[in-house]
Parts: structure tokens; sequence; C-alpha cells
């Protein structure tokens, strides 16, 4: 049975170098017993020397996307608060009196349709500006976003049980901690975009 080397690690090399001669070298080295740990090391190195082009477009598109994700997020938090949480719910209140929704959207929602809108532009802009590597900075870019999106939401769920015996939605708050993979539907309908244009 021929092994196969950590996916991982071939994922990045063949996203960071994209050296098809070295990617079949290693793989055949690592098939005839090599180590993990082998494999891992020749591809860091590969990483570092022989693919520094990808590696500055991914780490500049990082950047981008971490400023743009910044940006939108302060433009989005008074839009939230002003619009979202202030006339629409006062909207709500005046039609809909003590509709369990009105409930819902004053403790829940009312800041989670800009949110998802700024994810969506976000990885939107970032797949447009950097199409070549718009995969692997959308994933780098979401995995701290998504980490610290579950982090606030179980702080946020002690929180609530410690304070009131009880988390009021908790489904919801659970379900919303998966808003960053909105960066990759911005990017999927950038990418579609381009194709069609």
């Amino acid at each position: 049975m021929r092994r196969e080397p950590p996916a991982l690690a071939t994922t990045l090399f063949r996203c960071l170098v994209a050296n098809d001669s070295l990617d079949g070298d290693l793989r055949e080295a690592y098939a005839q017993g090599k180590s993990a740990w082998w494999y891992w090391r020749q591809v860091l190195s590969a990483i570092i020397v022989g693919g520094p082009r990808r590696s500055v477009l991914v780490v500049r598109g990082l950047v981008f996307g971490w400023i743009v994700l910044r940006v939108c997020g302060a433009i989005a938090a008074p839009i939230s608060r002003v619009v979202m949480g202030g006339w629409v719910l006062d909207w709500m209140i005046v039609h809909l009196g003590s509709h369990p929704f009105v409930m819902l959207w004053a403790t829940q929602l009312w800041w989670r349709p800009v949110t998802a809108a700024t994810y969506l532009v976000c990885g939107w802009l970032v797949a447009r500006t950097h199409a070549r590597s718009a995969d692997i900075i959308l994933a780098v870019l979401m995995a701290p976003v998504l980490i610290a999106s579950a982090l606030s939401t179980v702080e946020y769920l002690v929180t609530q049980h410690r304070a009131y015996g009880h988390v009021a939605y908790p489904n919801f708050e659970i379900a919303f901690t998966m808003l960053p993979f909105l960066l990759f539907v911005g990017g999927w309908l950038a990418t579609r975009s381009y194709a069609h244009a």
C-alpha cells in the first residue's frame, strides 16, 4: 500500500510553491519511507525558499483582508446601532407589539444582517483583488475570525447562564457563530461574477 504524505502539508505546498516536479519528488521520498517530520521540514523549506512570490501575495492578501474587515466593521457598527437596533426595532415595536420575533430581534438579530454583509463584502473584495490566492487567503483570514466568534459565543452563553440561570435563544447564538463562513460565500460570488465578466 502506497503511503500518502500529510494532507495539510501537501495542500500548503501546492498552494504556496506550486512546483509539480518537486512535489512528485517529495511524495516519492515519503512513499519510500521518509518520516512525516521530514516531509513537513521539506515543505516548509520549499515555502520559505521556493515560494516567495506566492507567499508575499498571500501575506499581502491577508493584510488587505484584515484592513477591509476592520474598515467594514467600523462602517457597519453605527449602521447596526442606529438603523437596525434603533429605527427598525422601533418600527417593529409599533407595528408588531410584543410579538416574540421583536424580542428575538432586540436581543439577538439586530446587528447580524450588517455583520453578515460585512463578511460578504470582505470576501468579495479579497477574491476580486487576489484572485489567484483567494482560497488560501480567505481560509487563513477566516480561521481566527471563526475562532474569535466561537470564543465570544461561549463567553456570552456562560455569562447569560450565570446571570439569569438560562440563555435566551441559545440555538440562534450558536448558529450565528458560523457567520465568518460568509467570507467564502463572498469570495465565491466574486469568482463567479469574475468568470461571467
